[in-house]
This record gives C-alpha cells, structure tokens and sequence, in this order.
C-alpha cells in the first residue's frame, strides 16, 4: 500500500497546537505561576510625582511622552512575592519621599538628618529596586548588572540576610535643593556610574539623589557618618538639582526634542 507523500501528508494539527502553546513565565524568587506586571521603580512612586496632574511625562533621548505609573515587566515576580517587596520596602520608600520635610532635622547648610529612619529598611529598600533592574529584560535598564552579587541580594531583601554580609554595598542618600524646580516630582531610572573610582548605580527618587556603591574597595574615611547601611542615623548631603549630572543629562534630552 502506497504511503501518501508530498502535499497529499496529512496535517497533524494536534502536533501544531503542541508547538504553539507558550512557555508559562516564572517567578524568579519562588519558581510560582502566575507572574504579574511588577513594577521596576514602584508604581507608588508614579502616583507620588503625578500629584494632582492626570499624567506623567517621561523623557528619554529618543522621544518625550505621556506615561501613568512608569515601567513594568511581566515575568520577574509572582503577586506574593511582589507584594513582599512592596509590603516590607515599597511602601516604607514612599512614606520617607513623602515626609521628608516634616522628619528632617537640618544639621547645617549642606547636610541633613531624618528623625527616626529605618537605615536597615531604607539600604533594603534602594537594593530591592536594583535587584528588579537587573532581573528584568526591559532594555531601559540594560545598564544595571548585579553580576554575581545578583542571589545575594536577593537573599537579603527576601530572606532577611543581613546587610553585614554584604559589605560592598555602600549606600549614600543626598537630597536635591532647587529654587525652580520640583525635584520631589520626578525621578530617573538606575544607571550604571563611577562615584570616585568606585562601581555605583545613580538615579533620582522624588527628591533624593542616591548613589548605591556595590565595589571591593571601600569609600574613605570621610564618607563614613553618610553611610546609611554603615550608620543608626540617616544623614546625607544637599545637592543643587541645577549642578548635578542628573539635571545637565535632563537638559540634553530635552534639547533634542
């Protein structure tokens, strides 16, 4: 009996339908399915900067748009463990940004403290962001690679490892002075930069200028009583917004539009 051959094959759509079913994403904490939208900054910080305004703007250096709660990916977190971040960092981040001018205590002109602050919370918290920006594939944030820090970072914002073992990670917090501009209501996505000689991921938070050093070798001596995960008291520097690299790189991206 002759075998048919050529178009006279018949279509095996049960294998077709094999072929075409997606390959579920995981959570990249617990392994868990469903993932969800999480997002990379917390979405809380979109609300915060939109105030009263119904959108916000995002500016890179290709084009300017209308955005609401800023970047998110889909295959990073399942709900559990997003809402862990968000229960345990997140939401401890926003209420800092936001009560900042009522928890400052202004120790001269060019530095400040914040009454009470969780050090411990606050270093989790700028880690935790790190932490998403590097798992995620989103190509606005290519430039930030825990490398091989990556799991223990993970285990430090997850399972409670103490900072203490991770003693690379130096943390430092200014806060930006501007007399035209609202520094609280924008804020930038990490990237990877040189802070001295030293490795350091940058971005501005509704406010806050951090500078998250992750490198063997150890800021001077100088920089010690500004350490946040290295101290019991929150202390930073001010930053003019219109002297900074943050606010020259805004400028250039706003010229070429």
């Amino acid at each position: 009996m002759r075998q048919p051959t050529g178009s006279n094959v018949p279509e095996d759509r049960s294998m077709k339908k094999m072929i075409s079913i997606p390959v579920p994403k995981v959570c990249l904490r617990c392994g868990g399915v469903p993932t969800i939208r999480a997002h990379i900054i917390p979405k809380a910080f979109g609300r915060l900067i939109k105030a009263r305004s119904s959108h916000n703007i995002n500016i890179t250096s290709h084009k300017i748009k209308e955005t609401q709660l800023g970047i998110y990916d889909d295959g990073i977190l399942c709900a559990r463990c997003d809402n862990t971040l968000g229960n345990q960092y997140d939401e401890y981040g926003v209420s800092l940004c936001r009560e900042f001018n009522t928890m400052c205590a202004k120790i001269n002109e060019i530095s400040y403290t914040i009454n009470g602050a969780d050090c411990d919370i606050v270093s989790r918290f700028v880690l935790s962001i790190l932490w998403r920006a590097s798992v995620t594939k989103r190509a606005e944030f290519e430039s930030v690679n825990l490398g091989v820090y990556e799991h223990m970072v993970m285990d430090i914002i997850f399972n409670g490892v103490s900072l203490a073992t991770f003693p690379e990670y130096q943390l430092l917090i200014s806060r930006f002075r501007s007399e035209k501009i609202s520094a609280e209501l924008m804020y930038s996505l990490p990237i990877r930069a040189r802070f001295g000689g030293h490795n350091c991921y940058n971005f501005a938070l509704a406010g806050f200028r951090i500078a998250a050093i992750i490198d063997r070798q150890q800021l001077p001596d100088s920089f010690r009583p500004f350490i946040v995960n290295k101290n019991s008291a929150m202390k930073g520097l001010f930053a003019k917004l219109e002297d900074t690299n943050e606010f020259r790189g805004l400028l250039e991206m706003v010229r070429r539009h």
